[in-house]
């Protein structure tokens, strides 16, 4: 019978740490009855000391991948070799201390819940606003499917109608005009000549025919 997978730091995994039963998890970390079956990265030293153990002495191995981290004896003793691996192994050595805890020491897994029910097709009914429109025309407070304590709906109010000019800017375009039609009717002011009487009646050379031409 397949064992079923636990989450890694649950507090089933630690509960099955702790009363020595075999698990699986949806990564890297299991646990198994019996002796290592695989070395892994397990270094010589440490290996070569559980070659030594007699058979069927070791009743339980924990796995990181398919390296054993740890191994519980007959008698009840832990061995977790001092041993730096990866960052993720390093994570699994870390539950490693629920080997030497009760299992009534840790709780049960609470499953989390949705805090709200995902809405159905056409479960929410929202009335068009039109359909709450005054007498002239404007959209009063829009029923809707509030929580309640919620406060009042917002208000909808009418669109504004950007065709018809805003108040005032006929009157202002008008004065503009007759601004202008008025500086059009002055005439215009008289230009006195400033400097010698020598070159009064002088033709402008700028704007005579002979430097034009």
């Amino acid at each position: 019978m397949a064992l079923p997978k636990l989450a890694t730091r649950s507090w089933a995994v630690r509960r099955a740490l702790a009363g020595r039963e075999p698990f699986r998890t949806y990564g890297a970390f299991r646990a198994a009855a019996g002796g290592p079956a695989s070395r892994g990265r397990l270094p010589d030293e440490w290996w070569a000391k559980i070659r030594d153990v007699p058979d069927g002495r070791i009743g339980y191995t924990v796995y990181s991948y398919v390296t054993p981290i740890a191994w519980v004896l007959d008698d009840g003793t832990v061995v977790i070799p001092p041993v730096r691996y990866s960052l993720t192994t390093t994570g699994h050595q870390g539950l490693l201390y629920a080997l030497n805890q009760n299992p009534d020491t840790f709780p049960d897994d609470v499953r989390r819940t949705r805090a709200w029910t995902r809405p159905q097709p056409g479960s929410w009914d929202w009335p068009r606003a039109a359909a709450f429109a005054d007498a002239n025309g404007a959209t009063g407070h829009v029923p809707s499917p509030r929580a309640p304590g919620a406060g009042p709906p917002a208000r909808v109010s009418a669109p504004e109608d950007r065709s018809r000019p805003a108040q005032g800017t006929e009157s202002v375009l008008d004065r503009i005009r007759k601004a202008l039609a008025e500086a059009d009717a002055q005439p215009p002011e008289e230009l006195y000549f400033e400097g010698p009487e020598t070159l009064l009646g002088a033709p402008d050379l700028a704007y005579s025919e002979a430097w034009t031409g």
